[in-house]
């Protein structure tokens, strides 16, 4: 390797190096490239090393009181946690997109949805 990961990758993906370069980053990002992603081949979109569920599960714990709270007690088999946090780095400080719904960003999903009450 002429380099090690991300360095190498992001020699490429320069356009992401440049976002990371501005915004908080997301730890495992900063890390190494490979912690989610496959180099050269995936049967998952954007080369991840396995689907996004188990792999975000491999640090956060889908299962705890605080994470159901957090997401609205969505279970956590249906989420795609890339719909609402960009993986690599954000302004936010929980990884948001930059882009949300006013009400979603506001917490008040109950104008729109049928929260809590399943």
């Amino acid at each position: 390797m002429v380099a090690k990961s991300p360095e190498l990758c992001l020699s490429c993906h320069k356009d992401l190096k440049e976002k990371m370069d501005k915004e908080k980053v997301h730890q495992p990002a900063l890390a190494d490239c490979q912690k989610c992603h496959k180099p050269h081949f995936s049967s998952e979109t954007t080369l991840l090393n396995q689907a996004i569920q188990p792999l975000c599960g491999e640090c956060h714990d889908l299962k705890s009181a605080q994470f159901s709270k957090s997401h609205l007690s969505i279970e956590p088999s249906i989420i795609n946690c890339r719909h609402c946090h960009d993986p690599h780095s954000s302004k936010s400080p929980k990884y948001f997109k930059s882009v949300t719904h006013p009400p979603f960003e506001g917490r008040s999903c109950d104008e729109c949805h049928i929260v809590g009450k399943q």
